[in-house]
């Protein structure tokens, strides 16, 4: 299931389920959601035409009113911040649907303080399973156990593909 977590944060069951569930009935994919010390951060994506600031907004209103209803309240004692945003084009992945989704994807990921390894690592995300991720960077295979794994995001390679990987000679574009 969905793994919304952030430093010692931990986002109710109750708060996950009940943004989940509104979303889905806009037809919004709920993408991430942390909880900061006041202010609760929810990423969404459409699975259909797109996504706009009118759908955002929507989003917004929807998940402000299913908050208010809700019989915990995560931020007891103040005010808080709702933010609703697109993921933009560097995506977060938290679950394993989203890694699957995004096999042969350079991705960058930072692991757990006290991890024996790298702490931050790009690579081609090669494979994934309910425990594990394995990415290939340096020309190596690398594992790393999901409870080691910090924070993970696509990378957005923003170099034109080419044939050979050589530039072209006269500095120019080819189409």
């Amino acid at each position: 299931m969905y793994q919304a977590q952030t430093k010692d944060l931990v986002v109710p069951r109750q708060v996950v389920d009940g943004v989940f569930c509104a979303l889905g009935n806009i037809n919004l994919e709920l993408v991430d959601i942390e909880l900061l010390t006041r202010t609760l951060k929810v990423t969404v994506d459409a699975a259909d035409d797109g996504l706009d600031l009118d759908r955002i907004e929507k989003a917004t209103r929807l998940i402000s009113t299913v908050l208010d209803e809700l019989s915990y309240d995560p931020f007891p004692v103040s005010n808080y911040t709702l933010e609703v945003s697109s993921p933009g084009i560097a995506r977060s992945l938290r679950t394993l649907e989203q890694f699957q989704h995004y096999l042969g994807s350079v991705i960058s990921l930072k692991t757990r303080p006290g991890f024996e390894g790298p702490r931050r690592v790009q690579g081609r995300l090669m494979e994934t399973n309910e425990t594990e991720v394995s990415l290939k960077t340096n020309n190596r295979i690398v594992t790393f156990p999901y409870d080691w794994i910090e924070t993970a995001r696509t990378v957005v390679d923003w170099q034109m593909p080419d044939d050979d990987n050589t530039p072209n000679s006269d500095n120019e574009v080819v189409l």
